[in-house]
């Protein structure tokens, strides 16, 4: 399973302009252990997280100091034997 968290939009007023590129994808190869939780960082692994997160518009979006993010889940490509 892994998680890929996609920069959706820069806000206009965001504290760290231009750190991210908007269409970024993070790719983690993890389920994610939490959903997004307002005013704490979306902790997407232990090396990678986003911002504080300020709003929760969907079951698979947020909005965070500097950004909008989306994130799913998909299967590996990777075969276990």
């Amino acid at each position: 399973m892994k998680l890929i968290i996609t920069k959706i939009a820069e806000l206009a007023d965001a504290v760290h302009p231009h750190n991210i590129p908007v269409g970024h994808e993070q790719i983690v190869h993890t389920a994610i252990k939490q959903s997004p939780v307002i005013g704490c960082r979306f902790p997407a692994s232990s090396w990678w997280s986003t911002s504080i997160v300020t709003e929760i518009i969907s079951d698979n979006k947020f909005k965070t100091l500097n950004s909008v993010y989306e994130f799913k889940h998909e299967d590996d490509d990777i075969d276990t034997v």
